[in-house]
């Protein structure tokens, strides 16, 4: 592992990490803030609550994708073949969704949750490509052909998770939620893009 491949994985980590940190804040306030709003109604007289947002384990999520990123950044000596870690991502991205819908209604409360989702979709693509597309190492005889096959979807991809991310971002912009928690988010999803590009950088070291 050379030198700027190794400080790639490092700040691959350390983004995945702080990201992790903003979505745990971002779910605190969003707990705390639920509370507050009771407790406020509760002073006013009030007897009947609507249904409160259950907890989504939206930090499980961000937890899951930093201990991919920590395995991968061992190289060789992961515990966890980087395949498989694709494989896990991408496939914790629907679950995900649907635990979004089934513990807080089939109307997602903010974009987040899909945004997380399309993230984890993201690395994890990006995952297989670092371990079976053409910068990965073949063996002599392998012409390289199934790998140059992913650079297509690893591009919908990530252009997908690009266009979803920008939209979030305006909408956190001009949106009311300028808060603690909107900040929180956009920490998250800038974190989370930060990492993403150091995977991408890796595939060229």
């Amino acid at each position: 592992m050379t030198t700027a491949h190794a400080l790639l994985a490092e700040g691959m980590l350390v983004f995945t990490g702080l990201g992790t940190a903003c979505c745990w804040w971002a779910e605190k306030v969003r707990t705390l803030g639920g509370l507050r709003d009771r407790i406020v109604l509760l002073g006013r007289g009030r007897r009947s609550f609507p249904k409160p947002a259950l907890p989504t384990r939206a930090t499980w999520w961000m937890v899951l994708m930093t201990l991919a990123m920590a395995d991968l950044a061992q190289g060789e000596g992961g515990a966890v073949p980087g395949v498989l870690w694709g494989l896990i991502l991408i496939l914790a991205a629907p679950v995900s969704i649907g635990l979004e819908r089934m513990l807080n209604g089939a109307q997602l409360r903010d974009g987040m949750a899909l945004h997380r989702s399309l993230c984890m979709i993201a690395m994890g693509v990006c995952m297989l490509f670092l371990h079976c597309g053409p910068v990965a190492p073949q063996p002599a005889s392998h012409h390289g052909g199934a790998g140059t096959a992913m650079v297509i979807p690893v591009l919908v991809v990530l252009g997908a998770y690009a266009a979803y991310s920008l939209r979030c971002g305006i909408q956190l912009a001009h949106g009311a939620r300028r808060d603690s928690r909107g900040y929180a988010q956009g920490g998250e999803m800038a974190c989370g893009a930060v990492a993403l590009l150091c995977m991408l950088a890796m595939s060229g070291h």
